[in-house]
């Protein structure tokens, strides 16, 4: 077969192939999806570089492994705070920090309490437990999001902005995500705080 007699087909085969449908990633099979610096902007200054301190008794933390594990970090004194960690069939890690600090019953120092950070961002200490789900399995219209609520036993949780006291009130929720938009074919940050 010559050279000419190949052409058209070439040309044919290209054309198929340029508009055969694109996969889109999944990311429950572990494939990457590619996010924008210009999209992780808004959520980088709101979580890592806005400050926020949040105190409760008992927090739980949901959130997409993506993302927040690497950019989480805790600190505790083993005398005083438990730390668990265990994998769920789904794939899902989740770590539990306990006040274990029994010498103190009023008063308690609040270096001793369990905490857990984001950047110079938000800072979350609980009195008794943080519970942090990381979730392996996300989407791709929603594949960063945290969802945080911190409760009182009695009283009132609290959250400082910038240092100055924003909420009490028995119960501090902190939602926010990178949501795909299809209209502009890009991320968009919803941020939200009740």
């Amino acid at each position: 077969m010559s050279t000419r007699s190949l052409l058209p087909l070439l040309v044919l085969l290209a054309v198929a192939c340029e508009s055969a449908p694109r996969k889109e990633p999944d990311p429950a099979k572990g494939e990457a999806i590619t996010i924008s610096n210009d999209d992780l902007e808004p959520l980088n200054t709101f979580m890592l570089e806005t400050r926020r301190l949040v105190v409760g008794d008992f927090v739980r933390i949901r959130l997409s492994r993506q993302y927040f594990q690497e950019r989480m970090g805790l600190t505790r004194d083993f005398r005083y705070v438990e730390k668990k960690s265990w994998t769920e069939e789904d794939g899902t890690i989740v770590v539990s920090l306990k006040s274990i600090a029994t010498d103190q019953a009023t008063n308690i120092d609040p270096d001793l309490l369990p905490r857990i950070y984001f950047g110079s961002g938000l800072e979350i200490r609980a009195y008794r437990e943080i519970r942090i789900i990381f979730v392996n399995r996300v989407t791709r219209e929603v594949p960063i999001f945290i969802d945080m609520e911190a409760r009182a036993a009695d009283g009132n949780a609290r959250m400082w902005v910038g240092g100055r006291l924003e909420y009490e009130q028995p119960r501090i929720v902190i939602r926010t995500q990178l949501t795909w938009d299809e209209k502009f074919e890009r991320y968009r940050h919803t941020p939200g705080i009740g």
